[in-house]
């Protein structure tokens, strides 16, 4: 079987997972560099959760990535997903 790859969309965390990721990334420094924040069981591929802070902003992004055998990592269309994160949120 052949996988299609297409642009992916944006992935939304909520409830407790949220919370625990904001929490984390709560402590991180005021940076435009990426920081791991936890491996993304949902891809599995072992493909990683980042996140920075600019400011009062917290963006998330999904990278996946080619090195661990992810086919959406060898293409730049698909290669990050922006990711919500929404604590506060009902699943």
């Amino acid at each position: 079987m052949t996988a299609t790859l297409t642009t992916p969309k944006r992935i939304r965390i909520v409830g407790q997972e949220a919370a625990a990721i904001a929490t984390a990334v709560a402590r991180f420094p005021s940076s435009t560099q990426w920081q791991e924040v936890q491996l993304f069981g949902d891809c599995g591929y072992g493909c990683k959760l980042y996140a920075r802070k600019i400011g009062a902003v917290t963006q998330y992004e999904l990278m996946h990535s080619c090195s661990y055998g992810c086919p959406l990592g060898h293409d730049w269309a698909t290669s990050s997903v922006p990711v919500s994160v929404c604590p506060k949120a009902t699943a």
